[in-house]
């Protein structure tokens, strides 16, 4: 193994510089620095390595004040050896003139330093050397003995002129050098070695990539490195950076593409308003300042690091008004240690794609040209204050004002929110229809007829001009029931189309996905991310329903045909041609949602969950039935007479299946009859009967519904719709059916809706969040201020919330139907232990679980989920309290003796109302 490191030691250039001929003059002069050496060779070795390191950080700061970015993780600084290898320089110029006790000071200077830097240097170089073993290793595993002999040979064959040159160079400006790059793998080290010169052709200038998540950077650097770049650990252990060499702007470029986990900041409230409930009037939010916090503080020092020094910054976020925003984020990180260069230089760009397939990141990456936007950016700023202020001013005082006075509640949150609560409003809207919606109790006679072909079947009922009593129907019945054949006395037809379906966008793709395959729209965008993430479909929140002119249609197609159950489709359009759709809306977000050219087969990237690939198919059969034909269709309206007495009828004939071949038709659950009914002819009665029926309420808002009038009122965002739904549910306002997918409001929620129409019906209107959506969108465009859209929404929003305080006696007596008060508890509630004012006892609630004195009207705060007992003969030395001994279910700290007054005062503020 020493004879491979000194193979190793022998590679470097500048390893024997000190054993030249002009060093070995030196040493015959210098007998006082000999005699203070145990070997010549280590010190020369030492000394080598440490002018090495203070030349890669004279020549890091040169580079960096010409916008180069070094990324050393560990370069020392010798200054006293700069200038030791200096003098030592300088003394061999001057051997012929100079004395020799000038030679004996200056190398009594160079022994000293060296002593002082000893254990510095030892640390360089086992650092050097663990690199040089690990290097042999990967050496021998792939080119073997032979070669690393020739490899050696070659390298001492221009040992020689590469020493001199050094010594010339290291002679005229020590601080010109060359500097070493580690890349720190989890598994090895990547030591890359550039030449920095100012000026010199070939320098290298650094671009890092920002993504929004982890595998999307993986995919960038894949896709633009084609599969080259080497994986190394950041600042985030989950954040890692991948590196790869190609050329930028003409220039050679080191690229490093690393990612955040959406937004780097939360938007908050300072501290003291943030925490402080109890002690904050609530109104005071729509006044106060928001801030910018850190959601993890080590993603703000990742990216200062990786953005140190680079040249450009290029911002592949995701392409929506939230994207862009979380680009300013990453810009106002990256920005301030990025190299400048020039005022006329656009160094942050944004990054546009729709797929993370490869040819279209490459296209993406082309592409990139302009700025983020920033009144994009502003909208959403805009957007996320008024919700915050909004939402935290009602939610704060009415979760207060129930807590106060309801134990059921008082683990509640009772929320409000802009989007949330018109949310609600609908789902209560709906069964407010159910509940007024008087049922009648209707009589049918219905015939089943069969046609001459004896497949076609039709059904028959009786004319309603009028509703049948029971009685009627029962004498209609009597009268024809032994009659065989139905005469047809006329029929008319009326050629309907119904045309293909135009691109999926994320609202008709959280409606098919609730009704069709019963999933939630959370369940549904979940899976849509995860399969835009592996590459299998293209951006799944999009507002576009056009394709693009530049789609490429036949390469999806193509790989469509893989599948066993709409291959066939796919391969028939690949075959027989098809038209390219031109109808639908381009709102130039995002095309449509379609698939890419990456079929999920086990091979790519694994196999994806059920869920997904439901979803996966509706996605793909969607998008074929887009490049089909439109279904056309016969609507036949059919009357037919039997004795005196007319039956109706209507049914369809197909006359162009189109589309409907992939996914079915609203139209296909109707009478569909494959033979030409003519005027005259006769059918079969095969059967009679009699049916009785309610007319039937409408039922419960479905998920789809809920969806619809939510994408058409502009509640949310269709990124956000999934959010709000699932909120209510989560918030026990609704509960869904999961047979139909239906959402049934709980009595809270219904409380809730029907208090805040008693005080201000626009609290719960769509309209109103509509203005705000609104207005939000103007500064988007560029047609608003910002300051301007939150002075009007939140002094509007002021207004209303100082109306609902004075007035939220009206929502008080709707939740009091239902929850009982801490009086009507306290009747039922058991004894516990002595308050310590009054020394009367108190009551425990459990539903709160709270111990209340009556005679001083407090409540006290116990530990959750534990078991309660008193202590007789334990009294709080503090305050008089009888002690309680909670025994925790959840941890093994056993009994723990507590008293009430003391434990509130610790964890819990004293509650107040507030008066305006």
């Amino acid at each position: 193994m020493s004879t491979d490191k000194e193979n190793l030691s022998n590679n470097n250039p500048y390893s024997s510089w000190h054993s030249s001929k002009k060093q070995k003059q030196l040493e015959d002069k210098s007998n006082t620095y000999m005699s203070q050496q145990n070997s010549s060779k280590n010190l020369n070795k030492n000394v080598s390595q440490s002018s090495q390191k203070t030349n890669n950080n004279n020549r890091n700061n040169n580079r960096k004040k010409r916008g180069y970015q070094q990324n050393v993780e560990h370069v020392y600084v010798r200054k006293d050896l700069v200038q030791t290898i200096s003098q030592s320089c300088n003394i061999q110029k001057n051997s012929n003139n100079d004395n020799p006790n000038q030679y004996k000071q200056q190398d009594s200077r160079q022994v000293e330093n060296r002593s002082l830097n000893k254990t510095n240097l030892r640390q360089y170089q086992n650092q050097q050397n663990n690199f040089k073993n690990e290097e042999l290793i990967n050496m021998k595993a792939n080119i073997g003995q032979e070669q690393i002999k020739e490899q050696n040979i070659q390298a001492r064959t221009n040992q020689k002129q590469q020493v001199q040159d050094f010594k010339n160079e290291w002679s005229s400006d020590p601080k010109k050098y060359l500097t070493q790059k580690f890349y720190k793998n989890e598994d090895k080290c990547y030591n890359e070695t550039y030449n920095i010169y100012s000026g010199k052709k070939g320098q290298i200038q650094e671009v890092l990539l920002v993504a929004e998540k982890p595998s999307v950077a993986r995919k960038i650097a894949s896709a633009l490195s084609n599969k080259t770049s080497k994986k190394r650990q950041g600042k985030v252990r989950y954040l890692p950076v991948y590196v790869y060499e190609g050329r930028f702007k003409g220039q050679k470029t080191i690229f490093k593409v690393t990612s955040v986990t959406g937004h780097v900041y939360d938007l908050d409230f300072p501290q003291k308003l943030k925490e402080n409930w109890n002690e904050i009037n609530p109104v005071q939010l729509f006044s106060s300042d928001t801030l910018k916090i850190p959601s993890k503080h080590n993603i703000v020092r990742h990216l200062e690091s990786e953005a140190r020094n680079c040249s450009y910054l290029l911002l592949w976020l995701d392409n929506d008004k939230e994207g862009e925003n979380i680009c300013f984020e990453v810009k106002q990180i990256c920005e301030k240690v990025m190299c400048f260069k020039g005022d006329n230089v656009q160094q942050v760009l944004r990054t546009r794609f729709s797929s993370l397939t490869k040819q279209d990141i490459i296209k993406a990456f082309n592409g990139t040209t302009d700025p983020p936007n920033v009144n994009e950016s502003k909208a959403v700023d805009a957007r996320r204050i008024i919700d915050l202020k909004i939402g935290a001013s009602f939610t704060r005082y009415q979760t207060l004002f129930f807590r106060n006075k309801y134990p059921d509640l008082n683990k509640r949150t009772i929320s409000f929110g802009p989007c949330q609560t018109p949310t609600l409003g609908f789902c209560v809207e709906r069964e407010d229809q159910i509940k007024k919606f008087i049922p009648s109790l209707l009589y049918k006679v219905k015939l089943t007829l069969q046609g001459s072909d004896n497949k076609t079947q039709m059904l028959a009922y009786s004319e309603q001009k009028e509703t049948l009593s029971k009685e009627k129907a029962q004498y209609i019945f009597q009268s024809i029931k032994l009659e065989k054949h139905i005469q047809i006395v006329s029929v008319s037809s009326e050629t309907l189309v119904e045309e293909c379906p135009v691109g999926l966008n994320t609202v008709e793709m959280l409606k098919a996905a609730s009704s069709s395959l019963n999933m939630s729209p959370q369940q549904t965008m979940d899976a849509a991310e995860n399969l835009y993430l592996k590459g299998f479909i293209t951006y799944p929140r999009t507002e576009s329903t056009a394709y693009s002119s530049s789609f490429n249609f036949k390469k999806v197609l193509s790989s469509l045909q893989q599948d066993i159950e709409y291959g066939k489709f796919a391969q028939n359009l690949l075959n027989d041609g098809y038209i390219i759709p031109q109808k639908g809306n381009d709102t130039e977000d995002h095309p449509p949602i379609t698939p890419t050219s990456n079929y999920p087969r086990p091979e790519n990237e694994g196999l994806i969950s059920p869920q997904e690939k439901q979803l996966y198919d509706y996605i793909s059969k969607h998008f074929i039935a887009s490049l089909y034909d439109d279904y056309e269709y016969k609507k036949l309206n059919i009357t037919c007479q039997v004795k005196n007495y007319q039956f109706i009828s209507e049914a369809i004939r197909v006359e162009k299946q189109g589309y409907t071949k992939v996914i079915k038709s609203t139209q296909l659950d109707q009478n569909i009859i494959q033979i030409d009914v003519k005027q005259s002819s006769k059918f079969q009665i095969k059967n009679i009967s009699i049916e009785e029926e309610y007319s039937s309420p409408p039922r419960y808002l479905s998920e789809s519904e809920l969806i619809d009038l939510m994408s058409k009122n502009s509640i949310g965002t269709d990124a956000s719709i999934p959010t709000h739904i699932q909120n209510i549910v989560d918030r026990k306002y609704v509960e869904i059916d999961q047979k139909n997918r239906t959402l049934i409001p709980t009595q809270l929620g219904r409380s809730i809706i029907d208090g805040y129409r008693k005080i201000d019906e626009e609290l719960v209107s769509p309209q109103i969040r509509a203005q705000i959506e609104n207005s939000v969108n103007q500064i988007a465009k560029g047609d608003k201020e910002f300051s301007q859209v939150l002075n009007e929404s939140l002094g509007l929003f002021q207004n209303k919330y100082i109306n609902f305080v004075y007035n939220i006696k009206n929502m008080d007596n709707l939740v009091g139907l239902f929850c009982k008060t801490y009086k009507e508890v306290l009747q039922t509630a058991k004894p516990l232990s002595k308050c310590g004012f009054c020394q009367s006892i108190m009551k425990f609630i459990e539903q709160s679980e709270q111990v209340v004195c009556q005679k001083c009207d407090i409540k006290f705060y116990l530990p959750k989920s534990g078991d309660l007992k008193i202590s007789e003969d334990k009294i709080c030395l503090k305050d008089n309290f009888q002690i309680i001994q909670f025994t925790s279910q959840n941890s093994n700290e056993g009994v723990i003796d507590i008293c009430p007054n003391c434990y509130s005062d610790q964890f819990y503020r004293k509650q107040k109302k507030y008066q305006l």
